[in-house]
């Protein structure tokens, strides 16, 4: 068994301008678990622990939803919260740009997917990259306050043209995310 995701990867350049506008975040909020720089990416569906005889259907799969998909010009920017930065469970950072085949791709794979056992999702696909989870109630300034002043700057533009299978192996010190596959797009 694998656990498994497949996610839309970020520039480096991108990834260290996010863990730099967060970073006064980072050092006056408790009770966050950050995600880490190099593991900050866009989550298209998490698959979760997976046999290995399943990799090679997923992947044909995903290949021929990939295949569909132009390459995507995407943005990440403002900072905000689920449900809210009032009440917050996780940090995020926004996705802009070529939203509408970006959706059309997530629906796709979570129905070319639900033969395979992968139950499709049951809310609207909200593409953003996760920054960090909250592990308790917060201290000090509000989110709201540092989100406000934690300002991404212009928004962050870059291109993506392939849809990637992650493994993800957790330890005490954070999770490890391997890539097993990339999926290029089409057209």
């Amino acid at each position: 068994m694998k656990r498994l995701f497949l996610a839309l990867e970020l520039p480096a350049q991108v990834r260290a301008a996010l863990a730099q506008a967060v970073g006064p975040m980072r050092r006056r909020v408790d009770g966050v678990k950050w995600v880490a720089q190099e593991n900050l990416h866009v989550t298209l569906k998490f698959l979760g622990d997976t046999p290995e005889e399943q990799i090679a259907p997923i992947g044909q799969r995903i290949a021929g939803a990939a295949n569909e998909v132009p390459p995507l010009a995407l943005a990440v920017g403002a900072l905000g919260a689920f449900p809210s930065l009032r009440k917050p469970r996780i940090l995020w950072a926004s996705v802009s740009g070529d939203l509408e085949p970006l959706v059309r791709l997530a629906r796709r794979i979570d129905s070319d997917l639900e033969p395979l056992g992968f139950v499709p999702e049951d809310r609207p696909f909200s593409p953003h990259v996760t920054l960090g989870r909250m592990r308790t109630g917060q201290k000090g300034p509000s989110l709201e306050e540092l989100a406000s002043r934690c300002d991404s700057g212009a928004p962050m533009p870059f291109s993506v043209s392939c849809v990637t299978l992650f493994w993800s192996q957790l330890a005490r010190t954070g999770p490890t995310y391997t890539v097993l596959e990339r999926y290029p797009f089409g057209r």
